[in-house]
């Protein structure tokens, strides 16, 4: 099923922060810190090509969850990730990158349980040490814009780039989750990612 989620940055002293959730412990990805998300509707531009139906419904689950409102062109895609066919739930997911709006989060009691601002690298090391779960592609989208040193600068990369296709081979309970040059070792923590140029071999 289609779905899409949004990375909200704002600029910060430690550089910047992006707006993270947790999931209650029901329903998928229970319990695990995302970001704001789901699954596209129906009534999400009935008609449309998918992209627009992505930013619909990415705008959406924005203001029903965390109760910010996003302009829809604002959207940037990063990526798109499909998932293994092993999976008996498979959310093919659009990625994208937004600018925080302004107004205050105010989350929805039924869908977050807790969330706040924090850097890609704060996120990844309460993952380290067991404190915070993640799903794989939170997990390598946070490792990728740590690269950055403003929310900015993963914004004007994206767009000039363009979204990433990610079609992920293998499970988190594997051991090895894998999409093209993107390796995630998840066998134990902390999770190591590799990128493997071909060119470097």
């Amino acid at each position: 099923m289609l779905a899409a989620t949004v990375i909200l940055g704002r600029e910060a002293e430690a550089g910047f922060e992006v707006l993270v959730m947790q999931r209650p412990a029901r329903g998928s990805f229970a319990n695990a810190w995302v970001f704001p998300g789901g699954r596209i509707d129906d009534d999400d531009a009935p008609g449309e090509d998918e992209q627009t139906r992505a930013r619909v419904g990415a705008v959406r689950e924005v203001h029903e969850e965390v109760g910010l409102i996003v302009d829809p062109e604002a959207l940037v895609p990063l990526s798109r990730w499909i998932p293994p066919v092993e999976l008996k739930r498979r959310f093919d997911t659009h990625f994208f990158l937004a600018m925080a709006p302004e107004g205050d989060v105010v989350p929805s009691p039924d869908e977050v349980v807790d969330w706040k601002w924090s850097t890609p690298a704060r996120v990844l090391d309460a993952h380290a040490r067991g404190i915070a779960t993640l799903a794989p592609p939170t997990f390598v989208t946070l490792t990728l814009l740590r690269s950055h040193g403003a929310y900015a600068d993963a914004v004007a990369a994206a767009r000039e780039a363009g979204a990433e296709e990610f079609r992920t081979k293998g499970l988190p309970e594997h051991g090895l989750v894998s999409s093209g040059p993107h390796h995630l070792h998840t066998s134990e923590l902390p999770w190591r990612y590799e990128y493997r140029d071909k060119q470097s071999g």
